[in-house]
């Protein structure tokens, strides 16, 4: 339920997009390649339904099967085909750096590149106009037994000649001494000018 104006109540479906790492090689693939599991976490291929996605962290691969080193489990071990790897950062480089050597640093760069460009207002805006446009094709969608939205044109938060919905606060400041004289608007750049907050 949203109010954009005093009285004007109505509902609305919210929609965001993100990015995530997905990893679904073979853990024997990615082992041979040169690529240490140790450490890493796995997850079920085929979670059944109530349980877990997350099984384990690896202690060591042997064969076929996985030895888990924190045991979350009944059982301390799992067959390395019904799991993969954790889509983490973490899982995701070390991956890449086993696998591509010194062109690692080029390709992480060009992924940091490619994520803020993703998340930059008017190209964030494009995506979520095209999954509006998805949404609006496959409407209505069904939200629960008996509930269904019909998606219709994207909602508009803007302030009328006659009513107010959007606010500008006043800009933050971050405060780098304990007097509160070191001041500055940015983080990163106060960091910088004054140095980190010492009490």
């Amino acid at each position: 339920m949203i109010e954009l104006r005093d009285g004007d109540s109505r509902i609305g479906l919210f929609v965001t997009t993100g990015m995530r790492y997905e990893i679904d090689a073979d853990l024997s693939d990615l082992q041979q390649a040169g690529v240490d599991l140790s450490g890493l976490y796995v997850v079920w291929r085929k979670a059944q339904v109530g349980q877990r996605r997350l099984v384990d962290r690896i202690q060591t691969r042997n064969d076929d099967v996985v030895l888990l080193s924190e045991a979350t489990i009944a059982d301390s071990t799992v067959a390395a085909a019904d799991v993969r790897l954790e889509g983490s950062l973490e899982s995701f480089f070390r991956c890449l750096d086993a696998l591509l050597g010194n062109r690692y640093a080029g390709l992480r760069n060009a992924i940091d590149d490619a994520e803020a460009n993703f998340r930059l207002g008017p190209a964030f805006d494009a995506v979520v106009e095209r999954m509006g446009d998805f949404l609006r094709r496959k409407s209505p969608v069904t939200l629960a037994q008996g509930v269904e939205a019909h998606v219709g044109s994207r909602l508009v938060i803007e302030n009328g000649a006659e009513s107010t919905s959007v606010y500008t606060v006043p800009p933050v400041e971050y405060v780098y001494d304990r007097a509160g004289s070191k001041l500055h608007e940015l983080a990163w750049v106060g960091l910088q000018t004054h140095g980190p907050y010492r009490s």
